[in-house]
Order: structure tokens, then sequence, then C-alpha cells
């Protein structure tokens, strides 16, 4: 581990090295979905570069040690390498190019939760090419609400997706992003 990933090391937390050219917000997201664990990227000049797991207390068990290293083992069998290089370069040759990305969504839905701001959501799109539009496609609370399962499903509240509709409005007020609703 270097220096500055050393430096920025919590005693209370355990810090993994996150292997290189993988998206940590992809892993983390899909061990949310896989196996239902929350697992934290790094914070400031470790953003991108660490995952921290919380394995403290009656949680610092070897049964549970060993169920996030297979947590783990299992995302990055069916998480993708980041394009990132290779869009830069295709952009810099003149290549439109038109991706599905889901960074404003993960920013929008993680500040919505209480103790997440938005400037700290943003850190690991730092570096990242910003994109030249961004389609925001709104969908009417009532008409939201019809969806299957709405309501029992934590982020799927209508408390909650307007906390999330009003994050989205503080994001579409940066005037360097061209944002279509």
């Amino acid at each position: 581990m270097n220096r500055l990933l050393q430096r920025a090391r919590l005693p209370t937390v355990t810090t993994i090295v996150a292997p290189p050219g993988y998206d940590w917000k992809e892993i983390t997201a899909y061990i949310m979905k896989t196996r239902n664990l929350e697992i934290s990227g790094g914070l400031g000049s470790s953003a991108g570069l660490v995952f921290r797991v919380g394995l403290m207390g009656c949680n610092s068990s070897k049964a549970n040690a060993d169920m996030v290293l297979a947590a783990l083992k299992d995302a990055l069998k069916h998480c993708h390498r980041s394009k990132v290089p290779v869009m830069k370069k295709k952009l810099e040759q003149g290549i439109t190019l038109v991706v599905d990305r889901y960074a404003f969504s993960g920013v929008a839905f993680t500040s919505a939760k209480p103790g997440f701001s938005l400037d700290w959501c943003m850190k690991p799109d730092e570096g990242l090419p910003k994109p030249d539009l961004v389609m925001f496609l709104q969908l009417n609370p009532a008409e939201a609400a019809l969806r299957g399962q709405f309501g029992t499903e934590r982020y799927e509240t209508s408390a909650f997706q307007k906390a999330v509709h009003e994050k989205f409005e503080q994001l579409m007020k940066d005037p360097s992003v061209n944002w279509k609703v």
C-alpha cells in the first residue's frame, strides 16, 4: 500500500486496495444488490483507490470477513474493467460516444441519505470526462408509486424519492453540465 493510502487509513475500518481498472461504484453497487452488504469507497485522496469495510465489534468474526471477501470476489467476476482510458482516447480522436452512465443518479441517491453531501458524493467523479449532455427522465411521483413493489424497497418510498428529486434539482444548477429534462 502506498504512503498516501497508509496515511488515509482509519483503524476502525478495514481498507482493501481496489484493483486497478475497475469502477469501485459498480463493485459496491453489485455487492449491495446481490448480497445486501454495504461497502464504501475511499474518501478524499483515497477516493476510487480503496474499499472501506466496517468489521468491528460483533461484526468482526472470521465468518463475516470471509463473507465480505466472497462478495468482492464475486463482484470482480461480474463487474467490468473501466473504459475511461479507451473513452478518453476515442474522444481525443474526435469520435462521438453515447454513454449510459449513472454517475449523477448515484450522487443524487447517496446524498439524499442523511450525512452525505453532494460535494462529497461527487468526489469519485473527479478526473472523469464530463458529459456533453445529461438527460433527466422525470417521472410523476404518482406514476412512480404505481410501480410493482413501490414502498417495499428502502429507496422506493415517496419521501426518499422526493429527497432524491431535490438533489437532482441541485445538481442541475451546475452550469458546466448540459442538462435536458
